[in-house]
């Protein structure tokens, strides 16, 4: 019967140390878990702010070309006002 107790004496305390073991390693992991979501989010968010930086600079330059195609536009048209005018005038005389 002393041979059992003595085991079970050894046996209990160091049950409770693999189990506060156990218990550590299950922390740190679950805290290695959660950096690594952290640091995946934090990835696809620079990722997206680099592509919305892409698109802003594509916006300006869209911007850009409408304001020439604009001024292209009212060229053309006050050419052609010019020629329906002279046009017009030539029919009137003629």
């Amino acid at each position: 019967m002393d041979q059992f107790r003595d085991w079970v004496q050894l046996i209990v305390p160091s049950l409770n140390l693999f189990l506060i073991l156990f218990g550590v390693v299950k922390v740190f992991n679950r805290n290695e878990q959660e950096w690594k979501d952290k640091e995946r989010r934090l990835a696809v968010t620079e990722s997206n702010i680099s592509n919305l930086q892409a698109f802003g600079l594509d916006i300006a330059a869209m911007k850009t070309k409408l304001a020439e195609i604009g001024s292209e536009l009212e060229r053309v048209r006050n050419r052609l006002d010019k020629f329906l005018d002279m046009h017009a005038a030539r029919e009137k005389e003629g």
